[in-house]
């Protein structure tokens, strides 16, 4: 992905004609729409990230992001260094259909491109235990939601209407980028799933916005070993 924008002729002719001030306040259907279109992936998936907020221009959150990780003893490719000046802050509504009648179908789920302000340590140690499980480079960049949205006395929230929502019950699933734009995941909250989620950041983005079908590559589950990784590159961390 080279992270520029459309042209304003482009973006322009995709608005006219997915209707975009009717339906940009109904990401659901505003996706819907896009996927329609007889443009490329890459233009769908470039026009959904403009509709959020993406510039193509580095983000405050992006560098301030960075200098920290510079000084948390950690480093990254440049792919990711791109990733997070681009990227890092913004949550994005996601459609990935698993199976029907479940709350991921009714809500969809939601991208948070942001670390957790408990603390990063856990997710750099994990980091390191992917790349040496899968012989790449891996840096965090956030995590995804596995749906957004519920109903509580009456009152339905969407969160396909407002990807800030915090659903209570919802489980997180950590997010990684490797080199070649590979990205991989781990369950760490739930069921220490572990794998690719995909194999390119516009099959990534394609699949969370529902434009294609899932190409998921799921791996298995972390085993012993990999949790033995874990405790060796963490007393390697503590010691500095």
């Amino acid at each position: 992905m080279d992270w520029i924008p459309l042209g304003q002729e482009e973006y322009n002719s995709i608005c006219q004609k997915v209707n975009y001030l009717e339906i940009k306040n109904r990401p659901g259907r505003l996706y819907q729409e896009v996927s329609k279109l007889p443009c490329t992936l890459e233009s769908k998936v470039k026009f959904i990230l403009q509709h959020w907020g993406w510039d193509g221009l580095p983000r405050d959150e992006g560098k301030l992001v960075i200098s920290q990780i510079n000084n948390f003893r950690s480093t990254f490719t440049l792919e990711a260094k791109e990733f997070l000046h681009q990227i890092y802050g913004l949550s994005l509504p996601m459609k990935k259909t698993r199976s029907l009648g479940t709350v991921e179908d009714i809500y969809g789920g939601v991208l948070r491109f942001k670390y957790p302000e408990s603390g990063w340590k856990d997710l750099f140690i994990t980091s390191k235990c992917l790349g040496l499980k899968f012989h790449d480079d891996v840096t965090p960049i956030g995590y995804m939601l596995n749906y957004n949205g519920f109903s509580l006395s009456g009152q339905q929230i969407d969160g396909w209407e407002n990807p800030n929502y915090k659903p209570v019950g919802a489980w997180t699933y950590e997010l990684y980028l490797g080199n070649n734009e590979k990205i991989y995941f781990w369950d760490s909250e739930n069921s220490d799933g572990i794998g690719i989620e995909a194999d390119s950041l516009i099959s990534f983005f394609a699949c969370a916005f529902g434009l294609i079908v899932d190409t998921e590559k799921v791996y298995g589950y972390a085993t012993e070993e990999d949790f033995e990784l874990m405790d060796e590159i963490e007393r390697s961390w503590n010691q500095g």
